[in-house]
């Protein structure tokens, strides 16, 4: 069984092209350093908020996650949070 190098990036908040160079940056790197290993993506939260392009992270990891095996594993941190919070709370505000 080969081994899994995993990757784990955290707080992208929403710097959609810096993600793409960096999955490329570790794409290249991991198959040139360890060509038989499986390579497994963490995305520790934090995607949205700050940066320029949070939609273009949230469409480009969706898109990246049904390509990649193994599936990325994707966490929800605490500005996507705030995120569901303020849109559940707008709901309730629309029907009041």
């Amino acid at each position: 069984m080969n081994a899994t190098v995993y990757c784990a990036i955290g707080d992208i908040h929403g710097e959609h092209a810096r993600l793409v160079d960096l999955h490329l940056q570790v794409l290249t790197q991991a198959r040139d350093a360890f060509p038989k290993a499986r390579l497994q993506f963490i995305h520790l939260g934090d995607l949205v908020d700050r940066g320029p392009d949070s939609c273009g992270v949230i469409s480009y990891l969706m898109a990246f996650e049904a390509r990649m095996r193994p599936r990325p594993i994707t966490l929800r941190g605490n500005h996507e949070q705030m995120m569901i919070d303020a849109h559940a709370a707008g709901d309730r505000l629309a029907t009041a």
